[in-house]
C-alpha cells in the first residue's frame, strides 16, 4: 500500500465545494461504512488516489469514522496511527461542544423556553459509539417559533454577537428566516433556530416535530431530541445544498441512524418531506444511501418516492440549493430568481406591487433596505458579464495553438 501525503492534525484549509461526493470522497464514506467485502477494496483505492493538494476539509471530518471501521474490521494500515490523534483532537473538541451545549440549554430552559437539540449533538450522544467519531463545529438548538424574538433580544442583551447577518434584525426578518448564528462570550457557538428546515417557516411547520420529540440528556442537562425518523429526514434535507465545504458527513450520519436499528416510520417521513415540500430533495438522498452505500431502505419507500412527479418549482428549487451562485450563468440565474419569486408570492404577500421583486431580492442578498436591490443587482450583472467575457478569452487562448 502506498501512504496518503501528509494529513493535518487540524482541519485543513483546502476544500471543494458543492454537496455531492466526489470519487475520492465516495471510497473514503466506503471505507468508513461499509463492511469488509466493500470497505478494504474502498480504502485502498482511496489511499492510491494522487492529490496534488491534500486531503479536503469535508474528507478530514471522516478520518476519525474511517480509522474505526477500519480496525473494527480487523483491517490494520500505519495510516491508522496518525488518525489517532485526530480521532483524540476530534473527542476532545466535541465535549467542550457538548459542555457548553448543556449550559445554553440551561440558560435557554431558565426563561422557560423548551429547547431540542439539532444534528451534531443528538447524533453524538445518540447513536455514534465514540464522541469522536463524528466532527463539531458547533451545537445547534430549537426554541419554539413564538419565543424565537424575546430569546435572541436575551442573548444580544447579555453580549451574544450575532452573526452571518447583513440586514437589520427585527421581528420581520425573524419571521421569514429559520435560525441566527450566535458567538457567546467565551467563544460558543450556537445556532438558534425556531424552525428546523429553513424551506418553510411559517407558524405551526414544526409542530410534528416536538410532538414525537424523545427526551434525553446532554451532561446533565435535560432537554429534547428530534425521533430517528425526523433525524434521519434532517440528515438528509439539511445537506442537499451546496456549501464551500461540502456537507457530505450526513451521509456518515444517515447510514449511522439506520445501522442503529432504530425504527423508522418511512409513511411518516414522507408525509413530512411532502408538507414541506422536499420530497425530490428526500428521493435523491435516500437513493444515494441506498445503492451507493447498501443503506437498509426499503423499496417500497422508493417507489412512493418515485411516484411523485416534481413540477417546475420543485426542480428549480432542489437547483437553487445544489448549484453556488457563482456556477450559473446570467441566464441560469435569472430562471432561477424568477421561479424563486413566484414561489414567494404564494406566501408572503409583501413581496406583490412594483416593489415586490426588490423586497424578495432584499431578503435573497440579505439587504437593509429594497431600494438598494437594483443597484447590487446592476453590480452583480456586470460583474458577471465580465468574469463570462474572461472566460472565453481564457478558453479561446487555450485552444489557441
Amino acid at each position: 500500500m502506498n501512504a496518503l501525503p501528509d494529513i493535518p492534525f487540524a482541519p485543513p484549509t483546502h476544500t471543494i465545494g458543492g454537496w455531492f461526493p466526489d470519487r475520492s470522497q465516495t471510497l473514503l464514506l466506503r471505507a468508513a461504512l461499509l463492511d469488509k467485502e466493500h470497505a478494504a477494496p474502498a480504502f485502498e483505492s482511496w489511499i492510491r488516489r494522487p492529490s496534488k493538494t491534500g486531503i479536503d476539509a469535508a474528507s478530514w471530518r471522516l478520518l476519525p469514522l474511517l480509522a474505526w471501521n477500519l480496525k473494527r474490521l480487523g483491517l490494520d494500515h500505519p495510516l491508522l496511527e496518525t488518525i489517532e490523534s485526530i480521532h483524540r483532537y476530534v473527542w476532545l473538541r466535541n465535549m467542550v461542544h457538548l459542555n457548553r451545549a448543556r449550559q445554553a440549554v440551561e440558560l435557554i430552559e431558565g426563561l422557560g423556553v423548551a429547547t431540542l437539540l439539532l444534528k451534531g449533538a443528538p447524533l453524538v450522544q445518540r447513536y455514534y459509539e465514540d464522541p469522536g467519531l463524528r466532527s463539531m463545529e458547533d451545537f445547534d438548538v430549537l426554541i419554539p417559533s413564538d419565543k424565537a424574538w424575546d430569546t435572541i433580544q436575551f442573548f444580544i442583551e447579555n453580549k451574544w454577537q450575532e452573526s452571518f447577518i447583513q440586514s437589520k434584525l427585527d421581528r420581520e426578518w425573524v419571521a421569514h428566516h429559520h435560525s441566527l448564528n450566535f458567538v457567546g462570550p467565551d467563544d460558543t457557538r450556537l445556532d438558534l433556530h425556531w424552525h428546523v428546515f429553513p424551506e418553510r417557516v411559517l407558524p405551526g411547520n414544526d409542530d410534528a416535530f416536538w410532538s414525537n420529540a424523545e427526551p434525553v440528556e446532554i451532561n446533565g442537562a435535560a432537554t429534547l431530541a428530534l425521533s430517528p425518523t425526523d433525524e434521519l429526514l434532517a440528515a438528509c434535507l439539511h445537506a442537499i445544498r451546496w456549501e464551500k465545504v461540502p456537507p457530505i458527513r450526513w451521509i456518515a450520519d444517515a447510514h449511522t441512524i439506520l445501522q442503529t436499528g432504530a425504527s423508522i416510520e418511512w409513511r411518516r417521513m414522507i408525509e413530512q418531506a411532502d408538507q414541506l415540500g422536499q420530497l425530490l430533495p428526500l428521493r435523491a438522498a435516500l437513493s444515494m444511501l441506498r445503492f451507493q452505500f447498501d443503506a437498509p431502505i426499503p423499496d417500497e419507500t422508493l417507489r412512493a418516492l418515485n411516484v411523485h412527479q416534481p413540477d417546475n418549482r420543485e426542480r428549480y428549487e432542489l437547483l437553487r440549493k445544489i448549484y453556488s451562485p457563482d456556477a450559473a450563468n446570467l441566464q441560469e440565474t435569472l430562471s432561477l430568481h424568477f421561479h424563486r419569486y413566484k414561489v414567494c408570492l404564494e406566501e408572503w404577500p409583501e413581496f406583490k406591487g412594483p416593489a415586490g421583486f426588490c423586497r424578495y431580492l432584499q431578503r435573497e442578498w440579505k439587504l437593509d433596505d429594497w431600494k438598494k436591490a437594483p443597484f447590487v443587482a446592476a453590480s452583480k450583472t456586470c460583474r458577471r458579464g465580465l468574469r463570462t467575457i474572461r472566460d472565453m478569452l481564457v478558453s479561446r487562448s487555450r485552444r489557441t495553438p
